[in-house]
């Protein structure tokens, strides 16, 4: 489970952030109770029906939280919170000793969970134990390996022309930007399937991949991210600098997973440019970024900001989406929506003037979408973030 922070944005939905929490357990009359839990797992989460007052107060801590029949999350422990009635939470230690401050009052509930709740870390699940050879070789028209197996995973990228793979007597066309991983002890050969010349990158390991059906037999499109990773692998071998061995590890560990992800969902990736191309594009998006920026205001389209860029708009949403994984419309409304959330945490602006500034057609609209983005109301923020001078003022 990911350990998340304790912010007015996380848990809005769920209580408010006690900045000042001795003025806050002054205005209670008397210290709240102290707590030190002993277990470092439980199934069971409580609740009441009234605000309960948790304030940290010595090692570190967990606290689970959720809302009636919603999976809980965990959180980092760190500062003191006020949650409000019929929340559901778990306190526990972070492998540590540990102490907190609870003032509850009302009837008390007690929900038992199916999953094990416990600040147990991360532990990872892949895990590459040996790399044996990282080799980027160029071949001509004749290419044609007879063939090999042996007892570990190896990885073939084809970087530019096209190969034919034979695995097991089933043969496989790679062109470029296509991958293919043979399993231990699957025979395998290669050969050049054009006229031209052929570039591919070897990586051949041991990783703890029991599922062989989870890559073995089957091509896999690169995406950009996979293609930045081989190139990474192959700049940290050719450099041998500190820690390149850890590097390149990382690296394809990273690759594996998006491989594996890949095949999960069926995806299907355009072909992946060479390196000046890939360089070219991604000056032209970053620009298209600052553009946004300094025009946020503005209606933004692909019509308006193709014309500042002299490209076409067909060209720019093919291109955005293929460099930053969204659509140029849907990254447009996550900025607005992340600028919105920054000028209201900074309280210099009512929430009027912030859809005003931002462009959004309406407050009503800007509410609407700031609720679907971030579970809380633009109002409902703004209290979360300035609770303590809300407090106050009721004072």
């Amino acid at each position: 489970m990911r350990l998340r922070e304790l912010n007015p944005l996380e848990i809005g939905h769920y209580g408010y952030i006690v900045n000042k929490a001795e003025v806050y357990k002054s205005s209670l009359g008397f210290t709240p109770q102290i707590v030190t839990p002993i277990a470092t797992k439980s199934n069971e989460l409580i609740c009441y029906n009234q605000e309960v007052f948790l304030e940290p107060v010595e090692g570190v801590g967990v606290i689970f939280l959720s809302e009636e029949e919603v999976p809980q999350k965990m959180y980092l422990f760190d500062r003191a919170i006020l949650l409000k009635p019929n929340v559901w939470f778990c306190v526990l230690p972070y492998h540590c000793e540990f102490r907190y401050h609870i003032f509850a009052q009302g009837e008390k509930s007690v929900r038992h969970v199916d999953d094990v709740l416990t600040a147990q870390g991360i532990y990872p699940k892949i895990k590459v134990d040996t790399i044996y050879t990282v080799l980027y070789q160029e071949k001509d028209r004749f290419f044609d390996f007879h063939g090999e197996k042996h007892p570990f995973w190896e990885l073939t990228y084809v970087d530019s022309g096209s190969m034919i793979c034979t695995v097991d007597q089933v043969e496989y066309e790679l062109k470029q930007g296509d991958m293919i991983y043979f399993t231990p002890y699957q025979f395998h050969s290669q050969r050049n399937a054009s006229k031209d010349a052929l570039s591919f990158f070897t990586v051949s390991f041991d990783v703890n991949l029991d599922d062989l059906a989870l890559l073995g037999n089957r091509v896999i499109r690169a995406d950009t991210t996979m293609h930045k990773l081989l190139r990474d692998i192959l700049t940290e071998y050719n450099m041998d600098m500190l820690f390149s061995n850890e590097m390149i590890l990382s690296s394809l560990v990273q690759l594996i997973i998006l491989s594996i992800r890949a095949v999960k969902n069926n995806r299907a990736y355009s072909s992946i440019p060479t390196r000046v191309s890939l360089n070219m594009k991604s000056e032209l998006i970053s620009r298209c970024v600052r553009l946004v920026d300094e025009n946020i205001g503005y209606k933004l389209t692909a019509d308006f900001l193709s014309k500042k860029l002299s490209v076409s708009p067909s060209y720019l949403s093919k291109l955005f989406r293929q460099e930053m994984g969204m659509g140029l419309s849907e990254y447009v409304k996550e900025r607005r929506l992340e600028l919105a959330r920054h000028h209201i945490k900074q309280g210099n602006y009512t929430i009027t003037q912030i859809s005003d500034m931002l462009g959004y057609c309406s407050v009503c609209y800007m509410s609407t979408e700031f609720k679907k983005r971030y579970k809380l109301t633009p109002s409902e923020y703004s209290k979360s973030v300035n609770f303590d001078a809300v407090a106050a003022k009721k004072k």
